[in-house]
């Protein structure tokens, strides 16, 4: 009755013909029992069951498990696309290229390495050839947005490793990008608990919007605070020696420290050294004259193939010889052009 949409005797009215309820001609018992009704109702009867004791999922759990099929499907998609995009910001690699006009589309490192996954990710290979342009996540939007993604990722595991040494340090400077921003560039510095190394990490890029020490150390103070630092374990400043950072009155440095005494600041020690060498290369005739020297000699050398293998005579030593005359600066001051041309060669 209870699993039985049928007006039946059985299911609505009630049974009272007990004396034909067996038998050979009118056998009502066994009529009921072959026919649709009670097949369809002994059938829900057992499904009730058996969902009940857990061997049988239900119509729920059904619809669910499509659902989750569909969001794993998805994710894998995800994972194959965000893997690309970690692989390409590892090796500094572009996402973006030129637009191909005759196949409508991106002729760019990030679309080539999706092409060529999908002929081994069959998944990947799916979404490309089934699904329409706007649900394929591969446009620049969803590009940006990933990349964010790997930023708060990569930003929340350097705060907590920073959080478990407590005390820290703020590093900063600021410079113009090629597209005519002001980036402000924020670095922690801290002691690791466990192997008392210390580290230096990078947090990120953010706009100040100015560059004088107000916004400059607003946005150094915002950041880190909406970052999950606590600016109370703040122990040290370090940044280069312009006075809009280091200025003692109304410096980026000396607003900090109002509102975090126990952090002094300390002028950069690479950016102290550059400008020592610097100071040197100009003014002191010794060490002026030294680099040039070395500088022309590795012009006269790097300058014909012929030199070059000469002096690999004599070393022995290709790598180290490579190592020697590597990075050199063809736009480098106090070169004398004439010596490579010394030589006929």
């Amino acid at each position: 009755m209870i699993f039985s949409d049928n007006a039946s005797l059985f299911a609505k009215k009630g049974f009272s013909d007990w004396k034909n309820a067996v038998g050979v001609k009118r056998s009502s018992l066994k009529i009921h029992e072959e026919s649709d009704a009670h097949i369809y109702a002994a059938e829900a009867a057992k499904d009730f069951i058996a969902i009940c004791q857990g061997s049988k999922p239900d119509i729920y759990y059904s619809l669910s498990k499509s659902y989750e099929n569909r969001v794993a499907k998805n994710r894998a998609i995800l994972i194959s696309i965000i893997d690309i995009i970690v692989v390409l910001g590892q090796r500094n690699i572009a996402l973006r290229g030129n637009w191909d006009r005759e196949l409508k589309k991106e002729d760019g490192n990030f679309q080539f390495f999706i092409d060529w996954k999908s002929t081994y990710d069959l998944t990947l290979k799916e979404l490309l050839e089934t699904a329409s342009r706007s649900l394929r996540y591969l446009s620049p939007e969803v590009q940006n947005e990933l990349i964010q993604c790997c930023e708060l990722e990569i930003r929340e595991r350097l705060i907590d490793n920073c959080k478990k040494s407590k005390f820290f340090a703020v590093c900063a400077d600021e410079t113009t990008d090629v597209s005519v921003k002001e980036q402000l560039s924020i670095c922690v510095r801290y002691v690791v608990s466990d192997t008392n190394d210390i580290r230096e990490d990078f947090l990120g890029f953010v706009e100040p919007g100015q560059v004088d020490a107000e916004h400059i150390s607003k946005a150094i103070f915002e950041n880190l605070q909406n970052w999950g630092l606590n600016l109370v374990n703040l122990r040290g400043q370090g940044y280069d020696g312009a006075s809009v950072m280091s200025g003692v009155v109304s410096g980026v440095q000396q607003r900090i420290k109002e509102q975090c005494p126990n952090a002094p600041y300390v002028h950069c020690k690479s950016h102290n050294l550059n400008l020592v060498v610097t100071d040197s290369c100009k003014n002191v005739r010794q060490v002026r004259n030294l680099m040039a020297s070395v500088g022309q000699m590795t012009w006269f050398l790097c300058a014909s193939y012929k030199r070059k293998e000469i002096l690999k005579s004599f070393t022995g030593d290709k790598d180290l010889l490579n190592e020697l005359l590597e990075g050199v600066d063809s736009d480098g001051d106090n070169i004398d052009v004439s010596l490579l041309k010394k030589g006929g060669d």
